[in-house]
């Protein structure tokens, strides 16, 4: 695909620099400078000339790189930019309360719409021809679900229809717009890992910072209930980081000195233990256990006593600490110790799920229920079920739920086209989600669909990328597309 850049000016289609920023965007250092202003923003306060840099980039993109992959890391990151200082929900005074913030937030917001819509439409011209994608029937069968949920009850509305077409936005809007706007034959390998790798060290780096809050520690004693980011909930970033461990495993899995990313793998897992959310806790240890089976059973020798010297050393490491610091241990989790099997109000919210699906089975009751009728709370105040099944039944009904299967059975035969390696582990990313969703409503919050979108668009990718997907990410291709070549042999 030509840029917009080089279709106004076609001479300097073999510029240096133009190759420079095309390898740049295609690699690594783009994301972790990404995830870098993320940090910055989050622990710092600092959203808006962050922001300014976002747009920069998404700028350079869309005028002079092939494809759109650059502005993928924005846009996994933005969500997670927010610090908790500008957090409205928690404090007063913020950013948000500044009328000139707001306009430059808007004009900011604006301008990348119609940046990202410039190059869709630039992309759509040059490549009429693409065709629609696998997950397009099952994704617009769910939409039809998440708008008429409800529409044989009472508490049926226009808000909860509207609340369905937001929800079915987030749910696949860069599903659609990587797949018309991204050249899969160029995507490197392991790409997609290497975003949620470098994601999941950065929310260490946001969970640690959560404990030096105020209100925190308390005689010596956390409180797990004050734990939170900027964007969100002690649930929410236990989620997404235990979503980042397979990440770092594929790496394991597939590099030499692969231990290192076992390393980094078991520094998020212990990141999600820090954030005391006990299914991020209980799930991300499943997904941990595997992609370690896993890491093991696809290395090579040498690379396999590593991994198991490595763990062997993490374990006695564990039991040592346990020991020593025993006290300091109970300290830090003496809230999450105190819960135990407390289902924390989800038994109810279980139980009024069900009587919303026997009442209404067909369409179930829509995504307020009771809620919008009695109190009219907005839209972040929806019938929560924090179950995935639950929600959907209560919800959507019957109708809602074969929508739902249709989808998955979907997304299960472009996993398993041409299975490999790389899937797996975004398979693993997938799992995390979908699981921590037995105990909480990750998937109706709007980053996690973001993510999860993301993810099965990657699914579909590799099968259009068309080889076996179990190469090491290190390894150069055979052929490489004309004009391209490593940010490093550029420089």
């Amino acid at each position: 695909m030509k840029t917009m850049f080089v279709e106004a000016f076609p001479k300097f289609e073999s510029a240096k620099v133009i190759r420079v920023l095309r390898a740049y965007f295609g690699s690594v250092w783009n994301v972790i400078v990404v995830a870098a202003l993320m940090t910055v923003s989050s622990l710092f306060g600092l959203e808006l000339p962050v922001l300014y840099c976002y747009v920069a980039l998404t700028l350079l993109v869309c005028f002079f790189c092939r494809d759109t992959l650059g502005i993928l890391p924005i846009v996994c990151f933005t969500p997670l930019s927010l610090s908790v200082q500008n957090n409205p929900a928690t404090h007063p005074e913020t950013i948000f309360n500044s009328s000139s913030a707001l306009v430059q937030i808007g004009f900011c917001a604006v301008l990348l719409v119609v940046l990202l819509l410039a190059r869709l439409i630039s992309c759509l011209i040059q490549n009429p021809k693409r065709g629609f994608p696998r997950l397009t029937v099952g994704f617009a069968v769910l939409a039809v679900a998440y708008i008429i949920g409800g529409i044989q009850s009472p508490y049926y509305s226009g808000k909860t229809a509207l609340f369905g077409v937001l929800q079915s936005i987030a749910l696949c809007i860069f599903y659609f717009y990587f797949y018309f706007t991204v050249n899969w034959k160029s995507v490197d390998k392991g790409y997609l890992a290497s975003v949620f790798a470098v994601l999941g060290f950065a929310l260490v780096i946001q969970v640690l910072n959560m404990y030096f809050q105020d209100g925190v520690i308390v005689d010596g004693v956390i409180d797990r209930g004050k734990l939170f980011p900027g964007w969100g909930t002690y649930n929410a970033i236990g989620c997404i980081t235990a979503m980042c461990v397979p990440a770092a495993f594929y790496f394991a899995a597939t590099q030499k000195q692969g231990w290192i990313f076992t390393l980094l793998g078991t520094v998020i897992f212990m990141g999600v233990i820090l954030t005391q959310s006990r299914g991020s806790i209980l799930f991300g240890a499943i997904i941990y256990i595997v992609s370690v089976i896993v890491t093991i059973a696809v290395s090579k020798r040498r690379e396999r006593i590593g991994h198991l010297v490595l763990l062997a050393l993490t374990v006695i490491a564990v039991v040592v600490c346990v020991i020593v610091f025993r006290e300091k241990l109970k300290n830090i989790f003496d809230s999450l110790l105190k819960v135990e099997m407390d289902d924390n109000g989800r038994k109810p919210l279980f139980e009024e799920a069900w009587k919303y699906f026997l009442n209404y089975p067909v369409f179930g009751v829509g995504w307020g229920g009771e809620r919008w009728l009695i109190n009219g709370n907005s839209f972040l105040h929806y019938f929560m079920a924090h179950n995935t099944y639950l929600q959907i039944l209560g919800s959507l009904g019957v109708f809602g739920m074969a929508a739902y299967l249709f989808h998955r059975v979907q997304t299960l035969f472009v996993l398993f086209r041409r299975f490999n390696v790389e899937k797996c582990f975004i398979a693993l990313i997938i799992g995390a989600l979908l699981l921590t969703c037995l105990t909480d409503c990750h998937l109706y919050s709007f980053y996690p669909a973001i993510y999860y979108s993301v993810l099965l668009l990657f699914l579909e990718g590799i099968n259009k990328r068309g080889d076996d997907g179990n190469i090491p990410h290190s390894k150069k291709r055979k052929k490489k597309e004309k004009g391209s070549a490593n940010l490093h042999e550029l420089l």
